[in-house]
């Protein structure tokens, strides 16, 4: 099953990207904020990261350039 990492400073939003994507039949793991979005890289490697850009604690633009330097070959989707 396909993995997707939706990291996501709106709770609301991450429960509907959960329920949405769960749907279609991907595996969805959950991040509030970039900090946790790189806890979650060093415990499971996901197929697509959909990255919020305003978050607190570590906004997505930061949280980017952290995670292309962990993990350069997983695709990312910025949205705001």
């Amino acid at each position: 099953m396909k993995k997707i990492l939706v990291v996501e400073g709106n709770e609301s939003q991450r429960i509907l990207y959960h329920d949405e994507f769960s749907e279609a039949g991907y595996e969805v793991m959950l991040a509030a904020n970039g900090r946790e979005a790189l806890k979650q890289l060093d415990r499971d490697k996901p197929d697509l990261i959909i990255l919020d850009i305003v978050m607190p604690m570590m906004d997505g633009m930061e949280a980017l350039g952290r995670i292309i330097r962990k993990c350069r070959d997983i695709p990312a989707i910025l949205n705001t």
